[in-house]
């Protein structure tokens, strides 16, 4: 072989070099797009989650629910799917959440919350769930539900696996 002959075969394999390296490239852009619309899909989405769950009374439960998500998502209504609860109230609100010390008020928390108020029959063993029903921003209906709730003896018995769990 000739010097010619080596300086083609070098150009082939820069050549080829460069197409790894340019197919390498474009392997690369693709996971990057994909994942910033997979980003962009969930910044555009609603994330409900039960924020707070307090007892407010004998069988009586009062649960904070949220959207993190994209704002433009509206519930219109909250309903049970079971027996024997009974959803007695449901508004929207602010809720201010703060700590009492020393004769002192101090508020650590502000959200936009769906306030919903349930009153459970004494003596109920049963599982349930919320459903929540909205709209978004083009009037198109949703449905989310949350985690199945437990309630043995008129009491919420999953309560801590309840709060801040996100619905689906």
């Amino acid at each position: 072989m000739d010097f010619g002959d080596w300086m083609q075969l070098f150009s082939v394999v820069v050549a080829l070099l460069a197409t790894l390296a340019s197919w390498r490239t474009v392997v690369i852009t693709n996971k990057q797009l994909k994942l910033q619309n997979d980003e962009k899909i969930k910044k555009y989405r609603p994330f409900f989650k039960i924020k707070n769950i307090d007892k407010s009374g004998k069988n009586v439960y009062w649960f904070d629910i949220v959207n993190e998500g994209f704002p433009f998502y509206t519930l219109n209504n909250v309903r049970w799917v079971g027996d024997y609860v009974v959803i007695q109230d449901q508004f929207k609100g602010l809720t201010v959440s703060s700590i009492t010390a020393d004769k002192q008020t101090i508020e650590n928390d502000r959200y936009e919350a769906e306030g919903v108020f349930i009153k459970i029959a004494d003596n109920a063993n049963i599982e349930g769930y919320f459903e929540l029903n909205g709209f978004d921003l083009e009037h198109n209906d949703f449905v989310f539900r949350s985690p199945t709730i437990v309630i043995k003896d008129g009491k919420i018995k999953n309560e801590k696996n309840l709060a801040y769990q996100y619905l689906r």
